[in-house]
């Protein structure tokens, strides 16, 4: 699990790019796991989506 924020900018732009590409291309040669929680309280009803891509040789700074 990598947790990234926009202030790390070149690496928040390669991530966001790897997710644009596995997705234009359909996850194609991309090992992809999809994951949603639903949660209920205080009257509200949440949904997340999570989709996991394991890190590739294509982001450069990977091992960083």
């Amino acid at each position: 699990m990598l947790s990234l924020k926009k202030n790390q900018k070149q690496l928040y732009k390669a991530v966001h790019a790897y997710f644009y590409k596995a997705e234009r291309e359909h996850y194609e040669g991309v090992d992809c796991d999809t994951f949603e929680e639903i949660d209920a309280g205080h009257g509200r009803i949440k949904q997340r989506f999570y989709k996991k891509l394991n890190i590739t040789n294509w982001l450069s700074e990977a091992e960083e």
